[in-house]
This record gives C-alpha cells, structure tokens and sequence, in this order.
C-alpha cells in the first residue's frame, strides 16, 4: 500500500502530541514528520524520543513555511496534513485510501470537539459540507504529492489561514474532493479560554480580511490582537 506522509507543525504542543502520535501510529503505512516551530521551547522532542517520528526544528516559526518542510522531507506520494490538537478518527488511513480509490484527488474530514457546547456542535456541523468555512486545516487535509507540488505547495506569504488559501486555489482547478464525515476530535481550548463569542468574532474578522485579500503579517496580528 501506497505509503502516507504525515506532516504536524507544532508550536508548544508538547503536553498533547503523543496522544495524536499514538493515533497516527495505528496506521501501517505511515510516515510521521513532526516539524517544530523555531520559537517553540517546550521540548517537544523528549516526548517524540520514545516514539518512531521524525523530528525537526523549523527555521521559522510560520505554520506555511513548516508545512511545506514537511512535505518535502518526505518521498510518501500521499501527503496528510495534522494539526497538533487534532486527532484523527480511528481507521482514518482507510478513509483517506478509499477516497483516493473513488477518484478523489485530495479531501478533509468533518470534526466534532471536546466539548459538549451547543454552539461548538454547531460551528462542526458546518465542517460535513462544502460551504464558505470548508478547508481550514483542523479538518485535517490529504492530497497527491503530484497535485500539491504543483500546485506550489501552502503560500508562504501567508501568516494565517494558509489552508484556505491552498483550498480557494485548488477549487480554481475543478478537481474531484471529498470531505469524509467520520469526525476529527479537536480541542476547543481556545474556545473555553477566550470565550466563544470572541473566538467566533475573530475568526469571522480574519476571514473577511483574508477574503479581500490580505496574507501576512498584518492580518495574523490584526486576529491576535481581537483575541487578545
């Protein structure tokens, strides 16, 4: 079986990798690449030391920039992209391999959250569809390293929402996907921190700004600073 290629940026992740790790383990084909943020000081990689994953500090501390490292240090002709408070479903390689074999040329799974907020049930059902917030990378998101790579791999320039720029791009291309709707659990600690109402208005900001066109250092600060 086609080997997959797993790529997770992290940035201060340590206290929740090996939980997906293990996840990411019960797949018989994988290839793990943890590649860590350069401000990260954590010391992640005393956790990934007992297990088989392949460590690298970035050089950057840029979600984009760690991502497209990842891809290329790995030869897997399928590429997964992870979030490090994501944790795939179990089987997800069968999933992924599945849409592949229907003609699917890249894809992302629904997801649900750690929490039993009714809000957050409904920001997850939005993530079973094709809709304006499909994309974002806690969907998880997997690919052909043919497609990515020419497609340019993530834009660089991007210092937020990376994953929906590679997405609006690939729609431009009128290719087959698939969003598989067996559920991502992912973390809603930002949520429970900050407050939902704060969190949703940011986002919505950030993704405005996106929409019209900005990429980079301006629009990441402009979101922190609404968290913030």
């Amino acid at each position: 079986m086609t080997k997959l290629g797993i790529i997770i940026p992290t940035y201060n992740e340590k206290e929740r990798i090996e939980v997906l790790v293990q996840r990411l383990k019960t797949c018989p084909t994988a290839e793990i690449h943890v590649v860590d943020a350069k401000d990260s000081v954590d010391q992640i990689e005393q956790v990934l030391s007992k297990h088989k994953v392949n460590y690298v500090h970035s050089e950057h501390t840029n979600r984009a920039k760690q991502l497209n490292h990842g891809a290329k240090i790995t030869d897997a002709q399928i590429l997964y992209f992870v979030h490090a408070d994501s944790i795939p479903p179990m089987n997800f390689h069968e999933h992924i391999y599945q849409a592949l074999r229907e003609g699917n040329e890249y894809g992302y799974f629904s997801y649900q959250f750690d929490s039993r907020s009714w809000l957050l049930k409904i920001n997850a059902w939005t993530t079973t569809f094709k809709n304006l917030w499909t994309g974002g990378g806690d969907q998880t998101f997997f690919i052909k390293r043919e497609l990515f790579e020419s497609m340019g791999g993530f834009d660089e320039a991007c210092e937020l929402c990376e994953d929906f720029d590679l997405y609006k791009r690939l729609l431009k291309r009128n290719l087959p996907f698939k969003i598989i709707n067996e559920p991502v659990t992912i973390s809603a600690r930002k949520y429970e921190k900050r407050g939902y109402l704060k969190v949703t208005w940011a986002n919505f900001i950030a993704f405005r700004l996106f929409n019209k066109g900005q990429r980079g250092k301006e629009l990441r600060e402009k979101y922190h600073k609404l968290l913030d």
